[in-house]
């Protein structure tokens, strides 16, 4: 396993503990560039 993806599973981990809520999951995701605009909006939009 290459650091990159060691260190990404840790980061996931970390914040599988400490519960951050679903729509900073949501936004971080969107800053990453892991998700689009559109399937963030669509997502958000499931959550409220």
């Amino acid at each position: 396993m290459s650091k990159m993806i060691y260190f990404k599973y840790k980061k996931k981990l970390i914040l599988s503990i400490i519960g951050s809520n679903p729509k900073e999951i949501l936004q971080m995701r969107l800053v990453k560039g892991e998700i689009t605009l559109d399937e963030f909006d669509k997502l958000k939009s499931k959550l409220d």
